[in-house]
C-alpha cells in the first residue's frame, strides 16, 4: 500500500495526472466546440491516459473521417489497457466501417464489463438487431429503456439520447410502452 501512494504521490508531483486531467478538459471542449484537429492533437499525446482521453480522442478521429486511424487506435488503446468504456466507442467504429460482428462483440465486452456507457452500448445492440430484421428481440431490448427509465433517477444526456431513441423504435409499432413513455 504503501509503494502504491508513493507511486501515485509521483504521478502527481511529476505533472502526469493533472497533465492528463488538463488534456482531457481542454481535448473535450475542443471536440465539443468541433475544433476536432486541435482536439486530436491536445489527446494524441496519450490517449490511453483514461477513459474519457480515449473516447473523446477516438470520436474526434471519427468526426473528421479518420475512420482507419480511429479503428487501429481504438483496438491498441483498448488491447494494451482494457477500460470498459472504450469498447462502446470501439464498437461505434466498428459498426460505422461495416464490421458488425465485431461491433456487436465489442458492445457486448462493455455490457459484460460494466462499463459507465454500459446502457449505450445496449442501445446499439438492439439498434443492429433491429436493423438485421430480428424485430422481436429488438423491440423487447427497447421496452427495458422504458423500464430503466421509470426507476433510475439520473441519466447523462447520452442515456437520456439512448432512451428517447429506443421510444422512437418502440413509436413505430404502437406499443403501449412508447405511450408511457410519452406520458412520462
Amino acid at each position: 500500500a504503501v509503494r502504491v501512494i508513493a507511486f501515485v504521490c509521483g504521478l502527481v508531483e511529476s505533472g502526469t495526472i493533472l497533465s492528463a486531467q488538463t488534456d482531457s478538459s481542454e481535448g473535450r471542449a475542443l471536440l465539443t466546440r468541433g475544433e476536432y484537429r486541435d482536439a486530436i492533437a491536445t489527446l494524441e499525446t496519450n490517449p490511453g491516459a483514461s477513459p474519457e482521453i480515449a473516447r473523446s480522442y477516438l470520436e474526434a478521429l471519427m468526426a473528421v473521417g479518420r475512420y482507419d486511424q480511429a479503428e487501429s487506435e481504438a483496438f491498441r488503446i483498448a488491447t494494451a489497457a482494457p477500460q470498459a468504456e472504450v469498447f462502446t466507442t470501439y464498437g461505434r467504429i466498428l459498426r460505422t466501417v461495416g464490421r458488425w460482428d465485431e461491433a456487436e462483440q465489442a458492445f457486448t465486452k462493455a455490457i459484460r464489463d460494466g462499463a459507465a456507457d454500459a446502457l449505450v452500448a445496449e442501445f446499439f445492440v438492439a439498434e443492429m438487431m433491429h436493423e438485421r430484421g430480428q424485430l422481436d428481440s429488438a423491440l423487447n431490448r427497447f421496452s427495458a429503456f422504458i423500464e430503466i427509465y421509470r426507476q433510475w433517477s439520473r441519466f447523462t444526456s447520452q442515456e437520456l439520447t439512448v432512451i428517447a431513441s429506443a421510444a422512437r423504435y418502440l413509436g413505430v409499432e404502437n406499443n403501449p410502452l412508447f405511450r408511457d413513455a410519452v406520458r412520462v
